[in-house]
Protein backbone atom coordinates (compact mmCIF):
# COMPACT_ATOMS: atom_id res chain seq x y z
CA UNK A 1 0.00 0.00 0.00
CA UNK A 2 2.90 2.17 0.57
CA UNK A 3 4.42 1.26 -2.49
CA UNK A 4 1.43 2.40 -4.29
CA UNK A 5 1.28 5.67 -2.89
CA UNK A 6 4.59 6.49 -3.41
CA UNK A 7 3.95 6.02 -7.59
CA UNK A 8 0.91 7.71 -7.02
CA UNK A 9 2.46 10.94 -5.70
CA UNK A 10 5.33 10.33 -8.18
CA UNK A 11 3.77 10.03 -11.32
CA UNK A 12 1.23 13.32 -10.16
CA UNK A 13 5.00 14.92 -9.98
CA UNK A 14 5.85 14.27 -13.28
CA UNK A 15 2.43 15.26 -14.65
CA UNK A 16 1.80 18.64 -13.21
CA UNK A 17 5.65 19.49 -12.97
CA UNK A 18 6.44 23.49 -13.66
CA UNK A 19 9.85 22.10 -14.48
CA UNK A 20 8.41 19.23 -17.05
CA UNK A 21 5.98 22.17 -18.69
CA UNK A 22 8.65 24.86 -18.85
CA UNK A 23 10.84 22.35 -21.10
CA UNK A 24 8.22 21.69 -23.68
CA UNK A 25 8.01 25.48 -24.21
CA UNK A 26 10.74 27.76 -25.20
CA UNK A 27 10.67 31.14 -25.05
CA UNK A 28 11.68 33.26 -27.33
CA UNK A 29 12.44 37.43 -27.55
CA UNK A 30 11.18 38.92 -30.24
CA UNK A 31 10.92 42.59 -31.06
CA UNK A 32 9.23 45.59 -33.23
CA UNK A 33 10.39 46.38 -36.07
CA UNK A 34 7.65 48.07 -38.25
CA UNK A 35 4.36 48.91 -37.78
CA UNK A 36 1.66 49.62 -40.19
CA UNK A 37 -0.82 53.04 -38.66
CA UNK A 38 -4.21 52.82 -40.37
CA UNK A 39 -6.80 55.17 -39.09
CA UNK A 40 -8.04 52.88 -36.26
CA UNK A 41 -6.19 50.01 -36.11
CA UNK A 42 -2.09 49.31 -36.92
CA UNK A 43 -0.43 46.24 -38.56
CA UNK A 44 3.15 45.10 -36.24
CA UNK A 45 5.36 43.25 -37.27
CA UNK A 46 7.65 41.20 -35.33
CA UNK A 47 10.97 39.11 -35.60
CA UNK A 48 12.93 36.56 -33.80
CA UNK A 49 16.05 34.52 -34.25
CA UNK A 50 16.45 31.61 -32.44
CA UNK A 51 19.02 28.89 -32.60
CA UNK A 52 17.22 25.13 -32.79
CA UNK A 53 18.09 21.74 -32.18
CA UNK A 54 16.48 18.54 -34.42
CA UNK A 55 13.14 17.78 -32.98
CA UNK A 56 9.32 19.57 -32.22
CA UNK A 57 9.40 22.37 -30.40
CA UNK A 58 7.19 24.79 -28.83
CA UNK A 59 8.16 28.28 -29.44
CA UNK A 60 5.98 30.95 -27.14
CA UNK A 61 6.68 34.51 -28.39
CA UNK A 62 5.35 37.18 -25.03
CA UNK A 63 4.95 41.09 -24.91
CA UNK A 64 1.64 40.73 -27.63
CA UNK A 65 -0.73 43.25 -26.82
CA UNK A 66 -4.16 42.87 -25.61
CA UNK A 67 -5.79 44.12 -28.01
CA UNK A 68 -4.28 41.80 -30.72
CA UNK A 69 -7.00 40.80 -33.17
CA UNK A 70 -6.15 36.85 -33.67
CA UNK A 71 -7.44 36.42 -36.99
CA UNK A 72 -5.04 38.34 -38.07
CA UNK A 73 -2.05 36.57 -37.08
CA UNK A 74 0.62 35.69 -39.82
CA UNK A 75 3.65 33.95 -39.08
CA UNK A 76 6.74 33.56 -41.77
CA UNK A 77 9.92 31.20 -40.83
CA UNK A 78 13.21 31.49 -42.91
CA UNK A 79 14.74 28.32 -42.61
CA UNK A 80 14.58 24.69 -42.65
CA UNK A 81 11.44 22.99 -40.78
CA UNK A 82 7.93 22.85 -40.47
CA UNK A 83 5.54 25.60 -38.80
CA UNK A 84 2.67 22.79 -37.67
CA UNK A 85 0.31 25.42 -35.68
CA UNK A 86 0.05 29.00 -34.45
CA UNK A 87 -2.04 29.83 -31.18
CA UNK A 88 -3.03 32.73 -29.17
CA UNK A 89 -3.41 33.09 -25.67
CA UNK A 90 -3.50 35.83 -22.75
CA UNK A 91 -1.31 35.78 -19.85
CA UNK A 92 -1.33 37.83 -16.47
CA UNK A 93 2.00 37.13 -15.81
CA UNK A 94 4.45 39.15 -18.11
CA UNK A 95 3.92 42.85 -18.03
CA UNK A 96 5.39 45.76 -20.26
CA UNK A 97 8.77 46.67 -19.10
CA UNK A 98 8.55 50.53 -18.13
CA UNK A 99 9.50 53.33 -20.32
CA UNK A 100 12.33 55.89 -20.21
CA UNK A 101 9.79 58.76 -18.77
CA UNK A 102 8.29 56.51 -16.12
CA UNK A 103 11.44 55.57 -14.71
CA UNK A 104 12.63 59.03 -14.62
CA UNK A 105 9.61 59.77 -12.92
CA UNK A 106 9.54 57.38 -10.42
CA UNK A 107 13.29 58.60 -9.69
CA UNK A 108 12.36 61.99 -9.27
CA UNK A 109 9.10 61.08 -7.04
CA UNK A 110 11.81 59.02 -4.88
CA UNK A 111 14.14 62.21 -4.89
CA UNK A 112 11.34 64.33 -4.04
CA UNK A 113 9.90 61.98 -1.09
CA UNK A 114 12.90 62.18 0.39
CA UNK A 115 13.48 66.30 0.18
CA UNK A 116 9.80 66.10 1.83
CA UNK A 117 10.95 63.21 4.56
CA UNK A 118 13.69 65.64 5.50
CA UNK A 119 11.76 68.16 6.01
CA UNK A 120 9.61 66.58 8.35
CA UNK A 121 12.96 65.82 10.55
CA UNK A 122 13.54 69.56 10.41
CA UNK A 123 9.79 70.60 11.28
CA UNK A 124 10.26 67.88 14.41
CA UNK A 125 13.49 69.30 16.12
CA UNK A 126 12.12 73.04 16.03
CA UNK A 127 8.85 71.34 17.51
CA UNK A 128 10.82 69.54 20.05
CA UNK A 129 12.60 72.73 20.72
CA UNK A 130 9.49 74.73 21.22
CA UNK A 131 8.19 72.29 23.83
CA UNK A 132 11.26 72.33 25.50
CA UNK A 133 11.05 76.16 26.16
CA UNK A 134 7.34 76.46 26.82
CA UNK A 135 7.74 73.63 29.29
CA UNK A 136 10.56 75.61 31.47
CA UNK A 137 9.31 78.86 30.99
CA UNK A 138 8.04 79.31 34.47
CA UNK A 139 10.84 81.12 36.46
CA UNK A 140 10.40 82.42 40.37
CA UNK A 141 12.56 85.07 41.00
CA UNK A 142 12.47 84.09 45.13
CA UNK A 143 13.21 80.72 44.47
CA UNK A 144 16.33 80.99 41.43
CA UNK A 145 17.88 84.26 42.64
CA UNK A 146 16.73 85.46 39.64
CA UNK A 147 16.45 89.77 39.74
CA UNK A 148 14.16 91.55 38.00
CA UNK A 149 16.59 92.52 35.12
CA UNK A 150 18.13 88.64 34.74
CA UNK A 151 13.87 87.48 34.65
CA UNK A 152 13.92 90.23 31.72
CA UNK A 153 16.13 88.76 29.54
CA UNK A 154 15.67 85.66 29.89
CA UNK A 155 12.04 86.40 28.85
CA UNK A 156 13.57 88.56 25.92
CA UNK A 157 15.64 85.68 25.26
CA UNK A 158 12.73 83.05 25.10
CA UNK A 159 10.71 85.54 23.12
CA UNK A 160 13.39 85.98 20.38
CA UNK A 161 14.55 82.35 20.18
CA UNK A 162 10.31 80.98 19.85
CA UNK A 163 10.40 83.93 16.94
CA UNK A 164 13.19 82.07 15.12
CA UNK A 165 11.25 78.54 15.96
CA UNK A 166 8.07 79.56 14.52
CA UNK A 167 9.46 81.49 11.25
CA UNK A 168 11.54 78.90 10.20
CA UNK A 169 9.19 75.93 11.04
CA UNK A 170 6.71 78.01 9.22
CA UNK A 171 8.78 78.33 5.88
CA UNK A 172 9.65 74.52 6.18
CA UNK A 173 6.06 74.14 6.62
CA UNK A 174 5.55 75.83 2.91
CA UNK A 175 8.54 74.49 1.10
CA UNK A 176 6.74 71.11 2.17
CA UNK A 177 3.86 72.16 1.10
CA UNK A 178 5.37 72.70 -2.64
CA UNK A 179 7.13 69.20 -2.64
CA UNK A 180 4.10 68.02 -1.67
CA UNK A 181 2.30 69.37 -4.92
CA UNK A 182 5.56 67.87 -6.83
CA UNK A 183 4.39 64.86 -5.52
CA UNK A 184 1.18 64.79 -5.68
CA UNK A 185 1.96 65.64 -9.75
CA UNK A 186 4.29 63.11 -10.21
CA UNK A 187 2.34 60.15 -8.47
CA UNK A 188 -0.28 61.10 -11.21
CA UNK A 189 1.32 61.27 -14.20
CA UNK A 190 2.97 57.50 -12.85
CA UNK A 191 -0.69 56.46 -12.11
CA UNK A 192 -1.68 57.25 -15.79
CA UNK A 193 0.79 55.90 -17.34
CA UNK A 194 0.59 52.76 -15.03
CA UNK A 195 -2.78 52.12 -15.72
CA UNK A 196 -1.54 51.41 -19.05
CA UNK A 197 0.37 48.70 -18.49
CA UNK A 198 -1.21 47.23 -15.45
CA UNK A 199 -2.96 44.85 -18.24
CA UNK A 200 -2.92 41.25 -19.78
CA UNK A 201 -0.91 40.70 -22.85
CA UNK A 202 -0.74 37.85 -25.33
CA UNK A 203 1.39 35.38 -26.39
CA UNK A 204 1.87 33.70 -29.49
CA UNK A 205 2.54 29.86 -29.46
CA UNK A 206 4.07 27.96 -32.49
CA UNK A 207 4.83 24.85 -32.54
CA UNK A 208 7.63 24.24 -34.88
CA UNK A 209 9.47 20.79 -36.51
CA UNK A 210 12.87 20.45 -37.90
CA UNK A 211 14.57 17.70 -38.98
CA UNK A 212 18.23 19.53 -38.28
CA UNK A 213 19.94 21.91 -35.89
CA UNK A 214 19.42 25.36 -37.44
CA UNK A 215 19.41 29.07 -37.33
CA UNK A 216 15.48 30.34 -37.47
CA UNK A 217 14.17 33.82 -38.17
CA UNK A 218 9.94 34.50 -37.64
CA UNK A 219 8.37 37.08 -38.77
CA UNK A 220 5.09 37.61 -36.65
CA UNK A 221 2.72 40.04 -38.15
CA UNK A 222 -1.26 40.86 -36.51
CA UNK A 223 -3.26 43.71 -36.29
CA UNK A 224 -4.39 46.00 -33.13
CA UNK A 225 -7.18 47.79 -32.25
CA UNK A 226 -6.71 50.82 -29.73
CA UNK A 227 -3.87 52.81 -32.36
CA UNK A 228 -4.30 55.15 -35.55
CA UNK A 229 -3.26 58.52 -37.07
CA UNK A 230 -5.45 61.66 -38.28
CA UNK A 231 -3.96 64.02 -40.93
CA UNK A 232 -3.92 67.51 -40.56
CA UNK A 233 -2.05 70.18 -42.52
CA UNK A 234 -0.13 73.61 -42.08
CA UNK A 235 -0.78 76.05 -44.82
CA UNK A 236 1.49 78.49 -45.08
CA UNK A 237 1.11 81.71 -47.28
CA UNK A 238 3.10 84.38 -47.43
CA UNK A 239 1.60 86.69 -49.98
CA UNK A 240 -1.00 86.92 -52.95
CA UNK A 241 1.76 86.80 -55.60
CA UNK A 242 3.24 83.08 -54.07
CA UNK A 243 2.02 79.68 -54.15
CA UNK A 244 0.60 77.58 -50.86
CA UNK A 245 2.22 75.57 -48.55
CA UNK A 246 0.89 72.17 -47.44
CA UNK A 247 2.74 71.13 -44.69
CA UNK A 248 1.25 67.38 -44.06
CA UNK A 249 1.07 66.03 -40.62
CA UNK A 250 -0.06 63.18 -38.65
CA UNK A 251 -1.02 62.75 -34.92
CA UNK A 252 -0.28 59.30 -33.83
CA UNK A 253 -1.67 57.73 -30.79
CA UNK A 254 -0.84 54.16 -29.40
CA UNK A 255 -3.28 52.82 -27.21
CA UNK A 256 -1.85 49.43 -27.11
CA UNK A 257 -0.20 48.74 -23.78
CA UNK A 258 3.00 48.26 -25.85
CA UNK A 259 5.46 50.76 -26.75
CA UNK A 260 6.53 51.07 -30.12
CA UNK A 261 10.65 51.73 -29.75
CA UNK A 262 12.36 53.16 -32.91
CA UNK A 263 10.17 51.36 -35.42
CA UNK A 264 9.83 52.22 -39.03
CA UNK A 265 6.53 53.68 -39.50
CA UNK A 266 4.09 53.34 -42.26
CA UNK A 267 0.60 55.38 -42.15
CA UNK A 268 -1.96 54.41 -44.57
CA UNK A 269 -5.30 55.69 -45.73
CA UNK A 270 -6.24 52.30 -46.02
CA UNK A 271 -10.09 51.54 -44.26
CA UNK A 272 -9.88 48.27 -42.98
CA UNK A 273 -11.76 48.62 -39.98
CA UNK A 274 -14.77 48.89 -41.65
CA UNK A 275 -17.42 46.04 -42.98
CA UNK A 276 -16.47 44.05 -46.16
CA UNK A 277 -20.23 42.84 -47.00
CA UNK A 278 -21.32 44.74 -49.60
CA UNK A 279 -24.69 46.69 -49.13
CA UNK A 280 -28.03 45.68 -50.41
CA UNK A 281 -31.09 47.16 -50.86
CA UNK A 282 -34.86 46.26 -48.90
CA UNK A 283 -38.22 46.88 -50.88
CA UNK A 284 -39.17 50.46 -50.90
CA UNK A 285 -42.72 50.63 -50.22
CA UNK A 286 -44.72 53.73 -50.72
CA UNK A 287 -48.40 53.98 -49.80
CA UNK A 288 -51.68 56.18 -49.42
CA UNK A 289 -51.46 58.94 -46.87
CA UNK A 290 -52.44 62.38 -45.73
CA UNK A 291 -50.42 64.86 -46.56
CA UNK A 292 -50.28 67.67 -43.39
CA UNK A 293 -50.82 71.04 -44.53
CA UNK A 294 -48.17 73.55 -44.33
CA UNK A 295 -48.13 77.18 -43.08
CA UNK A 296 -47.96 79.89 -46.01
CA UNK A 297 -44.43 81.67 -45.19
CA UNK A 298 -41.52 82.55 -47.13
CA UNK A 299 -38.43 80.36 -46.30
CA UNK A 300 -35.42 82.40 -45.86
CA UNK A 301 -32.43 80.57 -47.23
CA UNK A 302 -29.50 80.55 -45.47
CA UNK A 303 -26.51 81.66 -46.56
CA UNK A 304 -23.03 79.90 -44.83
CA UNK A 305 -20.13 82.06 -44.56
CA UNK A 306 -16.78 81.36 -46.86
CA UNK A 307 -14.97 80.40 -43.94
CA UNK A 308 -15.55 76.44 -44.61
CA UNK A 309 -14.53 74.97 -47.67
CA UNK A 310 -15.73 73.39 -50.45
CA UNK A 311 -14.42 69.90 -51.16
CA UNK A 312 -12.20 68.26 -53.56
CA UNK A 313 -12.30 64.85 -54.79
CA UNK A 314 -9.29 62.21 -53.56
CA UNK A 315 -7.31 60.67 -56.32
CA UNK A 316 -3.62 60.40 -56.21
CA UNK A 317 -1.35 62.98 -54.18
CA UNK A 318 0.46 64.99 -55.48
CA UNK A 319 4.74 65.51 -55.93
CA UNK A 320 6.50 65.64 -52.97
CA UNK A 321 7.91 68.97 -52.54
CA UNK A 322 11.54 68.88 -50.25
CA UNK A 323 13.69 71.56 -49.29
CA UNK A 324 17.48 71.62 -51.23
CA UNK A 325 19.98 73.63 -51.82
CA UNK A 326 19.45 75.76 -54.60
CA UNK A 327 21.56 74.97 -57.65
CA UNK A 328 24.52 76.82 -58.96
CA UNK A 329 28.27 77.74 -58.16
CA UNK A 330 27.14 79.54 -54.90
CA UNK A 331 26.77 76.51 -52.53
CA UNK A 332 24.73 77.74 -49.40
CA UNK A 333 25.09 76.08 -45.84
CA UNK A 334 22.67 73.21 -44.97
CA UNK A 335 19.60 74.15 -43.17
CA UNK A 336 17.98 71.46 -40.81
CA UNK A 337 15.53 69.41 -42.86
CA UNK A 338 12.31 68.56 -41.66
CA UNK A 339 11.28 64.67 -41.01
CA UNK A 340 9.11 64.45 -44.26
CA UNK A 341 12.46 64.97 -46.41
CA UNK A 342 12.50 60.77 -45.51
CA UNK A 343 9.11 59.99 -46.21
CA UNK A 344 8.35 57.79 -49.72
CA UNK A 345 5.05 58.04 -50.94
CA UNK A 346 3.18 54.98 -52.72
CA UNK A 347 -0.40 54.30 -53.88
CA UNK A 348 -2.08 51.41 -54.18
CA UNK A 349 -5.95 50.12 -55.06
CA UNK A 350 -7.35 50.38 -51.57
CA UNK A 351 -5.14 53.68 -50.34
CA UNK A 352 -2.27 55.88 -50.19
CA UNK A 353 0.38 54.80 -48.07
CA UNK A 354 3.61 56.79 -46.34
CA UNK A 355 6.66 55.14 -45.61
CA UNK A 356 8.60 57.29 -43.23
CA UNK A 357 12.83 55.89 -43.29
CA UNK A 358 13.32 57.57 -39.93
CA UNK A 359 12.87 55.42 -37.15
CA UNK A 360 10.24 56.49 -34.40
CA UNK A 361 9.58 56.06 -30.93
CA UNK A 362 5.45 56.19 -29.82
CA UNK A 363 4.85 55.40 -26.40
CA UNK A 364 2.17 53.78 -25.38
CA UNK A 365 0.38 56.15 -23.04
CA UNK A 366 -2.38 57.22 -25.39
CA UNK A 367 -1.07 61.15 -26.17
CA UNK A 368 -1.05 62.13 -29.79
CA UNK A 369 2.30 62.43 -31.21
CA UNK A 370 3.47 64.54 -34.13
CA UNK A 371 4.63 63.21 -37.61
CA UNK A 372 5.81 65.60 -40.50
CA UNK A 373 4.63 63.80 -43.14
CA UNK A 374 4.47 65.25 -46.92
CA UNK A 375 5.54 69.13 -47.64
CA UNK A 376 3.61 70.45 -51.26
CA UNK A 377 4.09 73.44 -53.12
CA UNK A 378 0.48 74.10 -54.85
CA UNK A 379 -0.50 77.02 -57.18
CA UNK A 380 -3.73 78.73 -56.40
CA UNK A 381 -5.95 81.51 -57.04
CA UNK A 382 -6.33 84.33 -54.37
CA UNK A 383 -9.71 86.15 -54.36
CA UNK A 384 -11.62 87.63 -51.46
CA UNK A 385 -15.49 86.97 -50.09
CA UNK A 386 -17.55 89.15 -48.38
CA UNK A 387 -21.23 88.03 -47.07
CA UNK A 388 -22.13 91.33 -45.56
CA UNK A 389 -25.44 90.38 -44.63
CA UNK A 390 -24.23 87.65 -42.23
CA UNK A 391 -20.28 89.04 -41.83
CA UNK A 392 -19.23 92.36 -41.81
CA UNK A 393 -15.31 91.41 -42.97
CA UNK A 394 -14.17 90.62 -46.08
CA UNK A 395 -12.37 87.14 -46.74
CA UNK A 396 -8.83 86.36 -48.20
CA UNK A 397 -9.36 82.43 -49.92
CA UNK A 398 -6.90 80.87 -52.22
CA UNK A 399 -8.82 78.52 -54.84
CA UNK A 400 -6.63 75.42 -55.64
CA UNK A 401 -6.83 72.39 -57.64
CA UNK A 402 -5.31 69.48 -55.82
CA UNK A 403 -6.47 66.06 -54.10
CA UNK A 404 -5.77 66.25 -50.33
CA UNK A 405 -6.74 64.11 -47.41
CA UNK A 406 -9.64 65.55 -45.31
CA UNK A 407 -8.74 66.90 -41.88
CA UNK A 408 -8.06 70.09 -39.68
CA UNK A 409 -6.21 72.66 -41.41
CA UNK A 410 -4.07 75.69 -39.46
CA UNK A 411 -3.72 78.71 -41.33
CA UNK A 412 -0.53 81.28 -41.27
CA UNK A 413 -0.23 84.12 -43.42
CA UNK A 414 2.71 86.49 -43.67
CA UNK A 415 4.10 84.88 -40.71
CA UNK A 416 0.88 84.59 -38.72
CA UNK A 417 -1.27 82.35 -37.13
CA UNK A 418 -4.60 83.42 -38.68
CA UNK A 419 -6.89 80.27 -37.41
CA UNK A 420 -8.10 77.18 -38.40
CA UNK A 421 -10.09 75.90 -41.06
CA UNK A 422 -11.13 72.48 -42.27
CA UNK A 423 -10.37 70.54 -45.92
CA UNK A 424 -13.69 68.75 -46.67
CA UNK A 425 -13.61 66.31 -49.39
CA UNK A 426 -17.35 64.95 -49.27
CA UNK A 427 -18.59 66.82 -51.91
CA UNK A 428 -16.19 66.89 -55.05
CA UNK A 429 -16.17 69.90 -57.19
CA UNK A 430 -13.44 71.90 -59.82
CA UNK A 431 -11.63 73.85 -56.89
CA UNK A 432 -11.21 73.86 -53.19
CA UNK A 433 -11.05 76.93 -51.43
CA UNK A 434 -9.05 77.45 -48.54
CA UNK A 435 -9.92 80.35 -46.00
CA UNK A 436 -7.05 82.24 -45.14
CA UNK A 437 -8.53 84.52 -42.56
CA UNK A 438 -10.39 88.25 -42.50
CA UNK A 439 -8.94 91.32 -44.77
CA UNK A 440 -8.82 94.41 -42.38
CA UNK A 441 -7.85 95.80 -46.15
CA UNK A 442 -10.52 95.43 -47.77
CA UNK A 443 -13.63 96.49 -46.14
CA UNK A 444 -17.60 96.03 -47.25
CA UNK A 445 -20.97 97.80 -45.72
CA UNK A 446 -24.96 96.81 -46.21
CA UNK A 447 -27.17 99.70 -46.13
CA UNK A 448 -31.10 99.94 -46.43
CA UNK A 449 -31.95 102.54 -48.79
CA UNK A 450 -35.11 103.73 -47.09
CA UNK A 451 -36.56 105.07 -50.43
CA UNK A 452 -36.85 102.03 -51.96
CA UNK A 453 -38.16 100.60 -48.82
CA UNK A 454 -42.01 100.28 -48.07
CA UNK A 455 -44.90 98.23 -47.74
CA UNK A 456 -48.03 99.29 -49.86
CA UNK A 457 -51.81 97.55 -50.82
CA UNK A 458 -52.67 97.00 -53.96
CA UNK A 459 -55.99 95.62 -54.32
CA UNK A 460 -56.32 92.40 -52.69
CA UNK A 461 -52.64 92.38 -52.36
CA UNK A 462 -50.15 93.23 -49.81
CA UNK A 463 -46.25 94.47 -51.71
CA UNK A 464 -43.45 94.83 -49.30
CA UNK A 465 -40.24 96.45 -51.47
CA UNK A 466 -36.68 96.30 -50.21
CA UNK A 467 -33.55 97.93 -51.53
CA UNK A 468 -30.05 97.73 -50.16
CA UNK A 469 -27.19 99.67 -51.32
CA UNK A 470 -23.32 97.11 -50.62
CA UNK A 471 -20.12 99.12 -50.63
CA UNK A 472 -17.16 97.54 -51.27
CA UNK A 473 -13.77 99.66 -50.10
CA UNK A 474 -10.23 98.57 -51.03
CA UNK A 475 -7.18 99.81 -49.14
CA UNK A 476 -4.40 97.79 -50.64
CA UNK A 477 -2.01 98.98 -52.94
CA UNK A 478 -3.32 96.63 -55.97
CA UNK A 479 -6.95 95.48 -57.43
CA UNK A 480 -8.47 92.49 -55.41
CA UNK A 481 -11.31 90.02 -56.96
CA UNK A 482 -14.11 89.71 -54.48
CA UNK A 483 -16.96 87.78 -54.90
CA UNK A 484 -19.81 89.62 -53.05
CA UNK A 485 -22.72 87.32 -51.98
CA UNK A 486 -26.34 88.19 -51.14
CA UNK A 487 -29.91 87.02 -51.42
CA UNK A 488 -33.96 87.03 -51.90
CA UNK A 489 -36.33 85.24 -50.55
CA UNK A 490 -37.53 81.98 -51.87
CA UNK A 491 -41.46 81.28 -51.53
CA UNK A 492 -42.47 77.65 -51.22
CA UNK A 493 -46.41 78.95 -51.85
CA UNK A 494 -47.55 79.85 -54.86
CA UNK A 495 -49.63 82.59 -53.92
CA UNK A 496 -46.64 84.53 -52.86
CA UNK A 497 -44.86 86.02 -55.28
CA UNK A 498 -40.58 87.36 -55.30
CA UNK A 499 -39.88 89.95 -58.15
CA UNK A 500 -36.27 91.11 -58.33
CA UNK A 501 -36.58 94.54 -59.66
CA UNK A 502 -32.64 95.25 -59.76
CA UNK A 503 -29.55 92.91 -59.46
CA UNK A 504 -26.90 95.63 -60.88
CA UNK A 505 -25.22 93.11 -62.72
CA UNK A 506 -25.78 90.30 -60.32
CA UNK A 507 -26.36 86.64 -60.94
CA UNK A 508 -29.41 84.94 -59.34
CA UNK A 509 -30.05 81.00 -58.14
CA UNK A 510 -32.95 80.76 -58.62
CA UNK A 511 -33.61 77.61 -56.69
CA UNK A 512 -31.25 79.16 -53.43
CA UNK A 513 -32.59 83.08 -53.65
CA UNK A 514 -28.56 83.70 -53.62
CA UNK A 515 -27.46 86.53 -55.47
CA UNK A 516 -23.38 87.08 -56.53
CA UNK A 517 -21.29 89.40 -58.03
CA UNK A 518 -17.91 88.84 -59.71
CA UNK A 519 -16.41 92.55 -58.40
CA UNK A 520 -12.81 93.96 -59.22
CA UNK A 521 -12.29 97.00 -57.11
CA UNK A 522 -8.72 99.17 -58.13
CA UNK A 523 -6.68 99.98 -55.19
CA UNK A 524 -7.60 102.86 -52.75
CA UNK A 525 -10.87 103.15 -54.62
CA UNK A 526 -14.59 101.77 -53.48
CA UNK A 527 -17.37 100.39 -55.70
CA UNK A 528 -21.03 100.04 -55.03
CA UNK A 529 -24.15 97.78 -55.91
CA UNK A 530 -27.54 97.88 -55.65
CA UNK A 531 -30.44 94.74 -54.74
CA UNK A 532 -34.16 95.64 -55.25
CA UNK A 533 -36.93 93.09 -54.79
CA UNK A 534 -40.17 93.02 -53.67
CA UNK A 535 -42.81 90.08 -52.28
CA UNK A 536 -46.13 90.20 -53.30
CA UNK A 537 -48.77 88.05 -51.37
CA UNK A 538 -52.38 88.25 -50.23
CA UNK A 539 -53.40 91.22 -47.95
CA UNK A 540 -55.11 89.29 -45.15
CA UNK A 541 -52.28 86.53 -44.92
CA UNK A 542 -49.20 86.93 -42.61
CA UNK A 543 -45.78 86.29 -44.39
CA UNK A 544 -43.57 84.66 -41.93
CA UNK A 545 -39.51 84.88 -42.52
CA UNK A 546 -39.83 89.05 -43.47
Amino acid sequence: MKKLLFLLVLVSGLTFSPALFAQQERKVASSIESVNVYRQRAQIQRTATVQLSEGDHRLVFSGFSQHLIPNSITVNGDGPGVIQSVKHRVTYLNQTAKPPRMLILEDSLGVLRAESQALDDEIFVYDSEQNLILENRQLKGSQTGLTATQLREMADLYRERLREIRTSSRELKREKQLIQQKINRYTQEIREMAAQREQPTQEVVIAYQTDSDASLTFTISYLVNQAGWTPFYDVRVENTESPLLFFLKANVVNQTGIDWDKVNLTLSTTQNSMSNERPKLSPWYVDFGSQPGRPVQVREMAVQAPMSNTASNTASMPRNYRPSIADGDDAREEVTAYASAFTELSENEMGLEFRISLPYDIPADGKEYQVDIQQQEIQGSYRHYAVPKMEGDVFLVAGIQQDLLRGNANVYFQGTYVGETYINTDNPRDSMLIALGRDPKVQVQREQVLEFTNRQTLGSNSVQSFGYEITLRNLRRDPVNVILIDQVPVTVNKSIKVEVLDLDGGTQDESTGLISWNLTVPPQEKQNVQLRFEVRAPKDVYIMGL
